[in-house]
């Protein structure tokens, strides 16, 4: 009987894990409206259009959405599909976590807490076209801590983004990419650890927002005056790499 206890709860887990996210991506829309208007994250949401407080049954990640149908309960104006999206992502992403990592550790922990934090500012910097510290600064922190726990103090990946960012912040005084980006791309290298998976991240990112670019000019959403913010590719880059850098060296080196 203890077994199948253990057994039933071990199997629990990954819907936890799930549930967890949903939980966070709720939190992490009234980051992403309050951080970068400088407004305190404290105190409860209310409708974007007529400013009333939302009560308890309207905050249910995704449930609150489906019975709302979409709409605010006072106002009947349209709620943004995104406030959704973003609660969905955040749960498939602590259940990456979860299943990359194989147990509800506290590096699993980790994990899932920096790959919200990738999520929330890939979103803010498409958004704004700045990556606030407030989310910056807990990434480095939960990326640095997730790797000595998991595999010990490992240098070579974040010396490695912060040369290749930090060098074009310098060469270009700015101009090429942001402090953010640099920021950034040391949470990214600390989080993947080892400069072979910063290498495969660099590849990913730069490629996707190649393809990105290219496909903006191509349907002349945007032309070759026009800047094209970098933090959701570098999000990209390093989930990428993360959970399938192993089999893309692998699979270079023909192994």
């Amino acid at each position: 009987m203890l077994l199948d206890s253990a057994h039933f709860t071990l199997r629990g887990i990954p819907l936890l894990s799930f549930l967890l996210g949903l939980t966070f991506g709720s939190f992490g829309n009234v980051l992403l409206c309050r951080l970068p208007k400088n407004r305190t994250i404290l105190g409860r949401s209310a409708c974007p259009h007529c400013r009333k407080k939302l009560r308890a049954w309207e905050l249910i990640p995704v449930v609150s959405f489906l019975l709302l149908r979409g709409r605010c309960a006072r106002c009947s104006a349209e709620i943004s599909l995104r406030y959704p999206l973003v609660e969905l992502t955040s749960g498939l992403l602590f259940l990456a976590a979860f299943l990359h990592e194989g147990a509800f550790g506290f590096s699993t922990i980790l994990l899932m807490f920096a790959l919200w934090l990738l999520l929330l500012i890939a979103l803010c910097d498409l958004d704004t076209g700045l990556i606030p510290d407030g989310l910056n600064v807990p990434l480095v922190i939960c990326a640095m801590l997730f790797t000595f726990f998991h595999s010990g103090v490992m240098l070579s990946g974040i010396s490695l983004a912060l040369f290749f960012f930090g060098g074009q912040w310098l060469l270009s005084r700015g101009r090429w990419i942001g402090s953010g980006d640099v920021i950034l791309g040391a949470g990214i290298g600390a989080l993947l650890g080892s400069w072979t998976a910063v290498l495969v991240f660099l590849f990913l990112a730069y490629v996707s927002g190649a393809f990105a670019a290219s496909v903006f000019l191509l349907t002349h959403r945007k032309t070759t005056a026009d800047t094209l913010v970098f933090g959701p590719f570098m999000a990209i880059g390093a989930m990428g790499a993360l959970f399938f850098g192993e089999a893309f060296v692998r699979l270079l080196l023909l192994r």
